[in-house]
């Protein structure tokens, strides 16, 4: 039975207004950022939103929706509306792709608030709102544009009308209408569609008593909305573009599903939902998994429940149950479950400070109870706690349960221990609620279910007399320990978490790469947002894209690839296939890379420029045997020093072209060929960066004699190379984004690591990248270590070069 309270004063409304607006602003100040790369082990939320933007970016840049096989718009519709909206109005990057989650992010707290003020009243929803609103993977997905903020939103939206159904049936039309709209922002609303037709049953024969004319009155209402939204998706999406889902959903379907009994008992044992809930939403999670607990079991008994309850109850049974059965680890897939289990710890922290959560003694629910434990348990076990225990009992728990076993015997093995523990805790459970239970009076239940509705009624609502302190002191602290447990999360983002590599890497693209590019790979639209470039994905488990000669086709100049099995190393070993050009694999060229979490982002080109250095380009045989040779130094940006047989040494500027007359035993060989160079020029992006290296400085104190170069500050590139005694020249090339002077001090080691040189280059700002050079006197040869050290941020290195002179 829902309480419908009166609306809030205006001192409430306003209250609620400035607490939503100070909410949204985690969601709005850093749309830019990267997600955290700590989230979850998947690269989905890192480099996700581009690709579900393609058709959006493409339409913006093109004028067409369509270029390729990669069209996601058809199976998300309803963001990608809002994401055409926002790239036209604002432009197309990395933002203003982010924009679209941040504003349906921020609209579901206002429907959490309408939800729980319809249930429990202002107090609640108010609490409510500000749990959700600080929530870290909330406000964390708000910036991320994969959908799932999209997703929470129409879901919530569901919920809401749902709630509003139960008391004016025609509500559940829009109800039904929410629902399809979630499915056509992203499809993972089977459980939750589910579980609405089941409590709307539920509601439907409880209100109208064994009527079942009224009840069908009562429930063709979700069905009418149900059937509307379906029956549009399937005419104008679903069978013109049937093509595009078998694509997606097919690959999908193979990948998820269990193929055995023991694939089935793996995929439960190994589902990561429980694990996700506790880390991300701690305290929440405990009092939820008490609710699931006790839900049914005061549903059945004939206890009190709210509709909200029973429908959040039913949510997440079906989410953990699908996305357990099915192969589903990504934290984003269970999103929805954690918002059916917010709603289920809101109402059980209601029951807590109201008196009425109450436990079950009877034998009766021992089987619920032994599923409730078997699924505690094996969390347990699958958590780091069972490591403590093996420690504690190692003749018992002497092998590893957190990777299933691989075959019946260790399955039924691990199954057994669990049943063991799990009847352990159900009969402790049960023994001792029935003794707890036999010392309080409890007044009989009526067996009448309408009659029960209105004691839950009596017992859930604003009207509830005032709970005892020291409930209102331990409800008190369970929110404030969940409050310090999402707090603790947003300072750990703050500390290892903010940056903005994607967008500044994307950037570096449109300033590299000639006009007219275009990109591939799996995540080249993504990392192509910041640049007016076409991307395409090539992926062929999906076969999307994945045709002979499709580099070709698709005009493709640039690849951009992760190193991952399945985006570097299948597309560069499918060469041969993908292009129709025979000598596809010797021309293409792998040009830089940077770093992303715990992978490299490479650059290939398909029609790389001359490798930079010096070329022979003509040679002339004079009558007394000396050969004129035309060399060319086809580096635009740096010089490089050629060093002939015989010992003789030719220096180019950048972009010279110089005819050389050279003995015939210097005659470097044909036309067209490379002439081999004593210089040579060391990219940042390619510089190891290894720290630990000992470095004595000569100047400093013998107290401070021996340190590490990793306590000055951050190496930027750490290079060895061999040089002669004598006289060498350094050349960087080097630009300052920064409004004022950056120093960049380089350090250059001998062989024991004594710090032989140090310089300092004063960076001036500049919108494009300047050459600073540099003479050294060298006293002895040997090898010699080059250390740069980051100034701070704003500085962006392209190349440096040394070249000797001899001496």
């Amino acid at each position: 039975m829902l309480v419908v309270s009166p609306g809030p004063s205006y001192r409430r409304q306003l209250l609620v207004v400035v607490t939503w607006l100070l909410l949204c602003v985690p969601r709005w100040a850093f749309l830019a950022y990267d997600a955290p790369e700590d989230l979850d082990w998947s690269w989905g939320e890192l480099v996700d939103s581009g690709n579900y933007a393609v058709n959006a970016r493409n339409k913006v840049l093109t004028g067409r929706w369509t270029l390729d096989e990669w069209n996601l718009m058809y199976l998300n519709p309803v963001p990608h509306l809002f994401t055409y909206l926002s790239y036209r109005l604002l432009g197309v990057g990395y933002w203003q792709t982010q924009v679209v989650p941040a504003f349906f992010s921020s609209l579901t707290l206002g429907v959490v608030f309408a939800v729980l003020y319809r249930t429990f009243g202002f107090l609640w929803a108010y609490l409510g709102m500000v749990l959700l609103g600080i929530h870290y993977l909330h406000w964390t997905y708000a910036r991320i544009g994969n959908r799932t903020s999209e997703l929470l939103f129409f879901l919530a939206l569901a919920v809401y009308l749902w709630l509003r159904g139960v008391e004016r049936p025609r509500s559940w039309l829009g109800a039904g209408l929410a629902t399809a709209l979630a499915y056509m922002t992203k499809s993972l609303t089977h459980p939750f569609t589910l579980a609405l037709l089941l409590a709307s049953l539920d509601v439907a024969v409880e209100r109208e008593g064994r009527s079942l004319r009224q009840a069908w009155n009562r429930y063709r209402w979700l069905l009418w909305g149900l059937g509307l939204g379906f029956l549009a998706w399937g005419l104008f999406l679903f069978w013109p573009h049937r093509d595009v889902f078998r694509m997606f959903f097919g690959w999908d379907w193979d990948l998820r599903r269990p193929r055995s009994w023991l694939d089935v008992l793996r995929h439960l044992w190994t589902e990561p939902g429980a694990a996700y809930m506790l880390r991300y939403m701690p305290v929440l999670t405990l009092v939820g998994a008490l609710q699931v607990l006790m839900i049914p079991i005061r549903r059945l008994g004939g206890g009190p429940t709210v509709p909200l309850e029973r429908l959040a109850w039913l949510w997440f049974v079906t989410e953990f149950g699908a996305y357990s059965l099915l192969y589903y680890r990504y934290l984003r897939f269970w999103l929805p479950a954690f918002l059916a289990m917010f709603f289920l710890a809101l109402t059980g922290l209601y029951r807590i400070a109201a008196g009425s959560f109450g436990f079950a003694g009877s034998w009766r629910w021992a089987p619920w109870y032994f599923l409730w434990w078997c699924e505690v348990i094996k969390t347990i076990l699958n958590s780091g706690v069972f490591y403590i225990l093996r420690d504690w009992w190692p003749s018992l728990l002497n092998y590893d349960t957190r990777p299933f076993p691989q075959n019946y015997y260790g399955a039924y093995q691990t199954l057994a221990l669990l049943a063991a523990l799990a009847t352990v805790g159900t009969l402790l459970g049960v023994s001792l609620r029935r003794r707890w239970k036999g010392r309080r009076t409890r007044s009989p239940g009526p067996s009448n279910p309408a009659m029960a509705s209105m004691v839950a009624l009596a017992r859930v609502g604003p009207e509830t007399g005032r709970p005892r302190p020291w409930v209102i002191a331990g409800v008190s602290v369970l929110i404030g320990a969940e409050v310090l447990a999402q707090a603790a999360w947003a300072v750990h983002w703050w500390r290892y978490g903010p940056s903005t590599r994607l967008r500044d890497f994307s950037r570096f693209l449109a300033e590299y790469l000639p006009p007219e590019s275009v990109l591939t790979g799996n995540f080249s639209p993504t990392l192509a947002l910041e640049t007016p470039f076409r991307a395409h994905p090539i992926y062929e488990p999906r076969k999307l894209n994945w045709e002979a000669g499709v580099l070709d086709r698709l005009g493709i100049t640039h690849f951009v690839l992760v190193d991952f099995p399945d985006d570097r190393d299948q597309l560069l070993g499918n060469l041969a296939y993908l292009s129709s050009r025979p000598d596809e694999s010797e021309r293409v060229r792998f040009l830089l890379f940077f770093p992303l979490r715990n992978r490299r982002v490479e650059l290939w080109s398909r029609f790389p420029p001359p490798i930079p250095g010096l070329w022979v380009r003509r040679t002339e045989t004079h009558p007394d045997g000396t050969v004129s040779v035309v060399i060319e130094n086809t580096d635009p940006l740096w010089s490089h020093e050629g060093r002939l047989p015989r010992g003789s040494k030719y220096r180019f500027e950048p972009g010279q072209v110089e005819t050389v007359r050279l003995r015939p035993d210097e005659a470097p060989g044909p036309p067209g060929r490379p002439l081999p160079s004593v210089d040579t020029v060391i990219e940042f992006e390619r510089c190891p960066r290894e720290g630990g290296l000992p470095v004595w400085d000569p100047q400093a104190s013998q107290a401070v004699a021996v340190r590490s170069w990793s306590r000055v500050g951050q190496a930027l590139c750490v290079w060895t190379m061999d040089l002669p005694a004598g006289r060498w020249h350094l050349r960087l090339r080097v630009r300052n984004e920064t409004a004022g002077t950056l120093d960049l001090p380089g350090w250059v080691l001998d062989r024991i690591g004594r710090l032989r040189v140090r310089k300092t280059f004063r960076v001036e700002p500049s919108g494009h990248y300047e050459v600073y050079d540099w003479t050294e006197i060298n006293p002895e040869a040997g090898p010699y270590t080059f250390l740069w050290i980051n100034p701070g941020p704003g500085l962006r290195l392209d190349a440096w070069q040394v070249w000797p002179e001899g001496p």
